[in-house]
């Protein structure tokens, strides 16, 4: 990293240093933290669905079929004492792997803050182990990966964002329904304040994920009027290197995360040695506005309403702000029925 000296035209950029900026994380945020945060998201919701409906009935997330032809899609637990097969966090982790067997089995994990096992340092230790060490855990059993959708619905989507969104949407008339009712009034409030915090989690890895990329597509090649790299080959980048940057390392708010890069781009462009060639780099790509243009196009890296900021975005760039996005809305979801109660209102 480099640090720029060279003239500064103050005057020309005024307007830049008034908020006008993008700041943008690099990877050492592990999106296996995002994973398995909404592994355990999904656990918060199947047990307040099935405590509300019964585990036979419950059939959106992990639905029982006793006589299904395959022994992954019948999502039944395996303990011959429970009456409804209503599955456990252990039995429900393993089941979201389609390793629901007694071989595949591990009975030592525990949901976050119940009694069971907490990761440490010097082996494993009892204890009431936080989010983190939850999620620790399933990234140490390689099972904070990319979730297998068709294995949650039994077949019926492969759309993560259709799955999530209806889970949404039933644990919302739930709430609405029946967050009067004295019974469940108390265990809604609890779990919506639980999935609260699970969502804003989830919410700042996936942002520091994107900004990760857009430190990628910074100095990827800028090769979208390149005639002899295929459109499907094409990096769509911006064509800088990493010493056109001005980037620090910063530490993650988010738990188990460690630290990131962050890149700057007004400093970028305000300490940059030779900014005429800077802006020159910028309009090759196909930026349009210059610096401003530039931030444009990284506020919305995927998204495809904004394409024509710049030269267009990869699959892989679509797909990521597309994530950001559904656990954006699910978060801002989650807030909104916050509504100021407490789980104290329901004693």
């Amino acid at each position: 990293m480099r640090s720029h000296a060279g003239p500064i035209t103050w005057a020309s950029v005024v307007w830049l240093v008034l908020g006008l900026f993008q700041l943008a994380n690099c990877a050492s945020v592990d999106n296996k933290l995002s994973h398995g945060r909404e592994r355990i998201w999904l656990w918060e919701m199947y047990n307040i669905f099935v405590d509300i409906e019964g585990a036979d009935k419950q059939d959106l997330i992990l639905p029982q079929d006793k006589n299904a032809k395959f022994v992954y899609r019948r999502h039944y637990s395996l303990d011959k004492n429970t009456v409804d097969g209503r599955l456990s966090y252990a039995e429900f982790m393993a089941d979201l792997e389609a390793k629901l067997t007694p071989l595949d089995m591990d009975y030592s994990l525990q949901a976050p803050n119940s009694e069971g096992i907490v990761p440490g340092k010097d082996g494993q230790a009892s204890g009431k182990p936080s989010v983190a060490e939850a999620v620790e855990t399933l990234k140490l059993k390689g099972w904070a990966q990319t979730m297998k959708v068709d294995q949650v619905t039994s077949g019926k989507t492969k759309d993560y964002g259709e799955l999530v969104g209806r889970v949404d949407k039933k644990f919302q008339d739930y709430y609405d329904k029946l967050g009067s009712d004295p019974k469940w009034k108390r265990k809604l409030i609890e779990t919506n304040q639980r999935t609260n915090k699970l969502t804003g989690e989830i919410v700042a890895l996936r942002q520091q994920e994107a900004d990760d990329w857009v430190i990628k597509q910074l100095t990827q090649d800028a090769d979208h009027n390149n005639p002899k790299v295929p459109d499907e080959d094409k990096k769509l980048g911006i064509g800088l290197s990493r010493d056109d940057l001005v980037i620090e390392r910063v530490r993650s708010s988010i738990p188990g995360a460690t630290t990131y890069e962050r890149v700057d781009l007004v400093r970028t462009f305000l300490e940059h040695p030779n900014q005429a060639e800077f802006l020159e780099k910028l309009s090759t790509a196909g930026i349009k506005g210059g610096i401003q243009g530039l931030i444009n196009w990284a506020d919305m890296l995927g998204n495809e309403r904004y394409a024509n900021w710049g030269a267009g975005f990869t699959d892989a760039n679509k797909s990521h702000h597309q994530a950001k996005s559904l656990w954006l809305a699910m978060h801002d979801s989650s807030t909104k029925r916050l509504g100021g109660l407490s789980p104290s209102c329901s004693r």
